[in-house]
């Protein structure tokens, strides 16, 4: 239900040496994490969206239509940030950081 969604997966590497690969680095894959930034429409409460700030929140996130390509987690509502000019509507979005691995 959201009007934009940006959904970003990491994984940080740890350098490490190599004796095959003496003039490029090589890594290894370490901790993951994830972070999902949500657009919307101000709608007549902007105290609604700042109160959710710190919330715990369960997300899913998939392809409409479909059952099987969906990934869900649980994620801290960490930002809520509201813009508006004069003579538009107003928009806004909320960054939720995950906490724990998605499924």
């Amino acid at each position: 239900m959201a009007k934009s969604c940006t959904f970003l997966h990491n994984c940080d590497v740890h350098e490490t040496s190599s004796p095959g690969s003496s003039s490029y680095k090589t890594f290894l894959a370490e901790r993951k994490d994830w972070k999902v930034t949500v657009g919307y429409l101000v709608g007549a409460s902007i105290k609604d969206g700042l109160m959710q700030v710190g919330t715990t929140v369960n997300l899913s996130f998939g392809i409409r239509g479909s059952v099987t390509e969906r990934v869900s987690g649980t994620a801290i509502c960490t930002k809520c940030q509201i813009s508006g000019t004069v003579g538009n509507l107003a928009n806004g979005s909320f960054e939720f950081v995950g906490s724990g691995e998605l499924s």
